[in-house]
């Protein structure tokens, strides 16, 4: 996509639909499948896509979520995000899932990706965000950190697949200026 003739500098973020998306979303959690062996310990697939598009947070319906797909310059889908807005509180919006295609890492996507998330949220007249990450992730968490995020509570272990975790939930203020 272009802009007066010029590429994108920013990602595209856009609401992604679970039936014409599906093989792209597949696509991004098989390139994640680090991220997925360690939350699930089992390989990526149908379920992982099933689960992006059919889970949502306590109280919320799936209409309520945001399940979005970050794009490239090319338009190529190459990160996911999942929103519960609403949740747990009103003012809140819970970041379930952002997740970037692991052959476009380390190259802005996630933070570009977090400001939009921000912006929206800051739109939407939400206060603050909130997500949850592994123990067993400390690079994770130090993005999340380097963010603005801080520790809120540690959570009673939660198993995924055949893993079980410790996680910490982080927050950040929707206002805070951004990095």
């Amino acid at each position: 996509m272009v802009n007066d003739g010029k590429p994108r500098s920013e990602p595209l973020v856009r609401p992604l639909d679970p039936i014409a998306d599906r093989q792209a979303v597949l696509s991004v959690f098989k390139s994640c499948a680090d991220y997925v062996l360690l939350e699930t310990g089992e390989e990526p697939g149908e379920a992982n896509v099933t689960e992006f598009f059919e889970e949502v947070a306590p109280g919320l319906r799936v209409a309520d979520a945001l399940k979005l797909g970050v794009f490239d310059h090319d338009e190529r889908l190459v990160g996911l995000i999942d929103i519960g807005p609403g949740y747990p509180e009103a003012g809140d919006w819970y970041l379930g899932l952002m997740m970037i295609d692991a052959r476009f890492r380390n190259r802005g996507l996630g933070r570009q990706a977090l400001n939009w998330v921000l912006d929206a949220a800051r739109k939407a007249g939400a206060e603050r965000l909130l997500l949850c990450v592994l123990e067993e992730n400390p690079q994770g968490r130090a993005f999340w950190e380097r963010e603005g995020f801080v520790l809120r509570r540690t959570t009673p272990p939660w198993t995924a697949g055949t893993k079980t975790h410790v996680r910490f939930e982080l927050e950040r203020p929707v206002q805070m200026t951004p990095f």
